[in-house]
């Protein structure tokens, strides 16, 4: 079953583990067990199983892209000429392993439908958008963004978030790549090699459980103040990360951010645990969620997060009620709005013409255990904002 899941999700920086797969989210600084405070011995072993995860979300993206699901990231550019290729970890054995067809599929449908909410949160309004990417790891999302005009000319800046062993990686990798390099304006590396400055781009090192609170975490507070502007609309982009984060550590997180900023996004891809037929309860794992589990535990990561909030519907509640809370504080009265979805759903609504396509390119047969593995993933979102919504709940399938 450890081949049906996306997810010891985007774990960045480790070496590479061809036998787990993911996509996406190094959990920037996620306990992994409530009894596990900061920088105990039992704490360090959680964290380093989560940064051991990060090239996971990365290969298979990559093998997706091989794979053709995934449209190329720039103009001619092959997989191994990508920007995610750019930031796999010196050493890298080559070629890459192939992941099967249906990590392959729910990897693209995860990738595809973020980039659609992210696409549409900066080409909606006039005004230019601030993204703040929490336990990004070597996501090259940026450096997409930044490849497509239309895009980047509505980009104010992009802040990526992430434990300091995982940001000094990408940094190196970004440095010794010259596309990458080149395309940042004014680039300098700063904290002994662990952050990266630049006009509109900036990486910082930081621990997730520690951002709302002053005492941990003032001058990070003061960096992320001095670059990012309380009136521009802002989203605050999760991939795998709200599922590795305890409660009450992400409900202090999102309600921090929260209160800093004016009109605020929140957009997030977890695993759910329960699976997402039930939407709107808050059942047990279903059988499949606790293999998961299990399959996850063996590797020494406990989601916490993932037992709190077990259908995407919890995860949207999560962002409404911290955005509620932070429209009281700030003394207005924006809309607040949220919806979810989950990737069995998402493959539902497909083209059907692309998505049969997709069933061709490597002959998938296993239909039945596809969907049960897209059921239980699952994106969601909520916005605060003076009319609009800059996320728009449509669904959020794929456009082909």
């Amino acid at each position: 079953m450890a081949s049906l899941s996306l997810g010891a999700p985007r774990r960045r920086g480790g070496a590479n583990n061809s036998n787990s797969n993911s996509n996406s989210s190094s959990a920037a600084s996620a306990s992994t067990s409530s009894s596990t405070q900061p920088g105990t011995r039992s704490s360090l072993l959680a964290d380093e199983s989560i940064r051991s995860t990060d090239s996971d979300a990365l290969i298979s993206r990559l093998s997706a892209l091989q794979a053709g699901y995934l449209p190329a990231e720039r103009k001619g550019s092959s997989e191994r000429s990508s920007f995610s290729h750019y930031l796999l970890p010196m050493g890298t054995p080559l070629p890459l392993p192939k992941r099967p067809p249906i990590i392959n599929i729910g990897t693209a449908l995860r990738c595809l439908t973020i980039d659609q909410h992210v696409e549409r949160f900066l080409r909606k309004g006039d005004q230019k958008k601030q993204i703040i990417s929490l336990g990004a790891g070597s996501d090259a999302r940026y450096f997409r963004i930044l490849a497509d005009e239309a895009l980047s000319a509505r980009l104010a800046h992009y802040v990526e978030l992430d434990f300091s062993q995982l940001t000094r990686a990408k940094v190196e990798r970004i440095a010794r790549a010259d596309p990458l390099r080149k395309s940042l304006q004014g680039m300098r590396v700063e904290a002994n090699g662990t952050a990266l400055r630049s006009a509109s781009y900036t990486i910082l090192p930081g621990d997730l459980r520690e951002l709302a609170d002053p005492s941990k975490s003032a001058a990070l507070q003061h960096t992320l103040w001095s670059i990012l502007h309380p009136s521009l609309p802002t989203l605050i982009l999760a991939e795998c990360v709200l599922s590795y984060l305890p409660a009450q550590d992400s409900t202090s997180l999102l309600s921090f951010l929260s209160r800093r900023f004016n009109n605020i996004s929140a957009l997030s891809y977890d695993m759910c645990i329960s699976g997402s037929d039930r939407l709107g309860e808050a059942p047990k794992p279903s059988k499949f969620g606790s293999v998961m589990l299990s399959n996850l535990a063996a590797r020494g990561l406990t989601l916490e997060g993932a037992k709190e909030c077990t259908t995407p519907t919890a995860y949207a509640e999560k962002f409404l009620s911290a955005f509620e809370a932070g429209a009281a504080t700030l003394g207005d009265s924006k809309v607040v709005d949220s919806g979810c979805t989950n990737l069995r759903q998402v493959w539902a609504q497909m083209n059907a013409e692309e998505r049969s396509r997709w069933s061709r390119l490597e002959g998938l047969d296993e239909v039945e255990e596809l969907e049960i593995l897209l059921e239980h993933y699952g994106v969601s979102w909520a916005t605060r904002e003076r009319g609009t919504n800059l996320l728009e709940t449509d669904g959020g399938q794929p456009e082909s």
